[in-house]
């Protein structure tokens, strides 16, 4: 067996201590013969490795497996795997936990092993709800918990409920949910445990929210924190925090909203936890904007959208652009704000698509579920001598009224999904013509520079050189002040033309995407003193790209030049622009001074409308670097013909 006094060293041993005692252990296998010994040794190892080295706890971990199948000792390999599974779980890794969990649970089966089996088919119903599958996870939890009932094992019961509880929650039936969570309570308060009880008010607080009985959700929301705090759960708290938050702010009461949200902010921050860190953000951004105060609301959108690219947060990622869309508007930053808004849209289109399946997934669940539970219970009354034909009126009448529910439902469903579609295809088309209204002004003020002012700079120019000639034979003051007028008009007209490229670049509307990159890069640098390395695939010749994808590109290596030449100090730039059958890859470097990750909010709206461009045509933009080695960035663009 397991020692135990390692057990509990390991929950305080640093790092560095936990790395020399898994290195003491691997020291004694080789002196170790005997397999059942060495089996144990390798489980121990790897579990020192578990919190600090991910490869070499699996290496073991799948050892003692194999160890544990080559010596025939069943149940070990039923323990072997089931561990090699929990380490699999943990490290995000579903599919192989499934895997191990299955092989465990089949072996416990065939030995009769019924408490450890149960057990196995708990870990498994968890595995199956993080992978969105909570018909099967009810299924099996229900398994277990009958065996947990029949052998009166209290915490394993507690914790079985609770389970049941959040996968009811999940396809929004909050009555189950409500009542396997009372029944998770009032063990874990015969037990006295603090964190099981915990446990159960949470998800009785959960079981309100889709009732919109807020007031009820705040009650048992506070009693949770109350617990927490008591057993010392400061993980815990940030969640509640921002829970509670929610139900202020949706019954509108905005200074207990905004306070609890803070609450929420400073406790993730505390525990380090990225994603609630970006959950926290994003929502107080959100109830500052809604309630006016852009700038504050600004400030905690970019950085909830810092920690949710962090951690592939997509909600939280749509969230804070639609509220930055928002506070641009307050601020009166149309642009920003259509920007903003368009990514928004393209995201929740995404979100959407995803909403609907699992709306679909919730009510068949909830359908097969209802039907599974009217059938255990049928089994039942079968034993109290019930007869067959009420049991058949029964299942016939519960299916008919499921049935209909189902296609009421989905009728419902559906017909809400096409309302939310209409708005966002109004919001799209909205947006799209903003932007394009933007673009259609920076045209126009272009053309009006270049054939109004320009060419009057230019008549004026010529003019002077007239007048210039025919004053040739006049005194040097004279001369002297007609060749500094001409001077002066000469440089007022480049400096006109150099605003017309920026604003318009003729040669991306002409020729392409390569000859206005190259033009651009040229003149902005080498006028600098930047040595340009350029090299390129497209030409003049090549076929030209969809004019999204052009203006996108172009735009966004103007960005990335102008921030080169404010902030690089670079002697040496590098662009590349190459395109690949199913890709179009544009990577700007530069040798200068770099800058730190996430280094500031100075820099972070630029790189923001940078994102946001991207995201337009669909492409992914990734910026990387480090103080003093420079920094290179990339923009992917698939031409699969979802872009245009």
């Amino acid at each position: 067996m397991r020692p135990l006094i390692v057990f509990m060293v390991a929950l305080w041993l640093t790092p560095a201590r936990a790395q020399t005692l898994a290195d003491s252990l691997i020291a004694l296998l080789p002196a170790t013969s005997d397999d059942t010994s060495r089996l144990k040794l390798l489980g121990d190892i790897a579990w020192e490795f578990y919190g600090n080295d991910r490869e070499r706890a699996l290496s073991y971990a799948g050892d003692a497996v194999s160890l544990a199948r080559r010596i025939g000792e069943p149940a070990r390999l039923a323990q072997a795997c089931s561990d090699l599974a929990a380490m699999y779980g943990s490290f995000g890794d579903n599919g192989m936990a499934l895997t191990h969990y299955q092989q465990a649970l089949t072996i416990r089966d065939e030995l009769g092993l019924e408490e450890k089996a149960a057990a196995t088919r708990s870990n498994i119903a968890a595995l199956y709800f993080r992978m969105g599958n909570v018909q099967q996870a009810i299924e099996m939890q229900l398994q277990a918990l009958r065996v947990f009932e029949a052998r009166g094992m209290a915490i394993p019961k507690s914790q079985a409920y609770g389970n049941l509880a959040n996968y009811y929650g999940e396809i929004l039936d909050g009555a189950s949910s409500r009542r396997y969570a009372a029944k998770a309570y009032e063990i874990a308060d015969s037990l006295g445990s603090l964190r099981m009880k915990a446990a159960a008010l949470a998800a009785i607080a959960k079981s309100y929210e889709p009732e919109k009985r807020y007031r009820e959700m705040i009650s048992a929301l506070k009693g949770c924190i109350n617990l927490c705090q008591e057993a010392g759960m400061q993980a815990d708290l940030a969640s509640l925090y921002s829970s509670l938050g929610n139900c202020y702010s949706n019954l509108d009461i905005r200074d207990s909203a905004v306070s609890y949200v803070r609450q929420a902010v400073e406790m993730s921050a505390a525990v380090r936890d990225t994603g609630r860190m970006a959950y926290s953000h994003v929502l107080l951004g959100h109830l500052l904007a809604e309630w006016g105060d852009p700038a504050a609301a600004r400030r905690e959108l970019e950085k909830g959208l810092i920690y949710a690219r962090i951690t592939g947060r997509r909600r939280e990622i749509a969230d804070a652009y639609r509220w930055l869309g928002k506070a641009y508007l307050r601020e009166g930053k149309a642009v920003q704000a259509y920007e903003a808004m368009d990514t928004y849209v393209q995201l929740q289109d995404s979100l959407l698509s995803t909403s609907h399946q699992e709306a679909i997934a919730r009510l068949q669940t909830q359908f097969e579920t209802e039907k599974k539970e009217q059938q255990i219970s049928l089994l039942s009354a079968e034993n109290r001598n019930r007869s067959l034909q009420t049991r058949l009126a029964l299942i016939g009448g519960l299916l008919a009224l499921l049935a209909a529910g189902a296609v009421i439902a989905g009728l419902l469903t559906r017909q809400r999904a096409r309302m939310r579609e209409a708005r966002l295809e109004t919001q799209r088309r909205g947006i799209e013509a903003l932007i394009e209204g933007a673009e259609s002004e920076r045209r126009r003020l272009a053309a009006e520079l270049h054939d109004g002012i320009a060419q009057q700079i230019g008549a004026l120019r010529m003019a002077t050189q007239r007048l210039q000639a025919d004053l040739e034979a006049a005194e040097e003051p004279v001369k002297t002040l007609t060749r500094r007028i001409g001077d002066s008009l000469l440089d007022a007209g480049n400096e006109v033309r150099a605003i017309t490229r920026q604003l318009l670049p003729r040669t991306l509307g002409t020729l392409g995407l390569a000859p206005a990159l190259n033009e651009m890069l040229t003149a902005s640098l080498l006028t600098a003193g930047i040595r340009l390395d350029w090299q390129t695939d497209l030409s003049e010749t090549s076929e030209r790209l969809p004019q999204a994808v052009e203006l996108a590109c172009f735009r966004i290596a103007q960005e990335l030049v102008n921030n080169i030449l404010k902030h690089a100090e670079a002697t040496v730039v590098e662009a590349r622009l190459h395109q690949y059958p199913d890709e179009l890859l544009l990577r700007i470097s530069d040798n200068g001074k770099g800058m730190a990750p996430n280094s500031g909010d100075s820099s972070s709206l630029g790189l923001m409308n940078m994102h946001t461009r991207a995201a337009h045509i669909g492409a992914v933009f990734q910026v990387t670097s480090q103080p003093g080695e420079g920094v290179s960035a990339e923009l992917r663009v698939p031409l699969n013909g979802k872009v245009g």
